[in-house]
């Protein structure tokens, strides 16, 4: 059942972002958002929920998480990267799509 859920999940996904420009856009963005902050020092220490990765054997959970993570720490990295002139980053992230996930 579970090998069941996870396929027919995983081919929701896949399928929305094929589908809708604006998901590709934003999983693209969140994707460049995520490797930013993991190689810039001191980002990941100021957020309020540290930002989770994709890993794992059933990647819709991991997708979860990591927007999940981008959610609960929105505001505190939208600040973080004004702060560093880095304000371009989030220009593309729909937060009412980040919201929903």
């Amino acid at each position: 059942m579970a090998h069941r859920c996870n396929t027919v999940l995983e081919t929701a996904w896949d399928e929305t972002i094929k589908t809708h420009k604006d998901s590709e856009i934003f999983c693209s963005c969140v994707k460049d958002w995520r490797k930013f902050i993991n190689q810039t020092s001191g980002i990941q220490d100021e957020l309020p929920k540290s930002i989770e990765c994709n890993s794992g054997t059933r990647l819709w959970r991991s997708y979860f998480k990591v927007h999940d993570s981008l959610n609960a720490s929105f505001t505190a990295l939208t600040q973080i990267l004004t702060a560093r002139n880095e304000q371009h980053r989030i220009f593309y992230i729909n937060t009412v799509l980040l919201v929903d996930i």
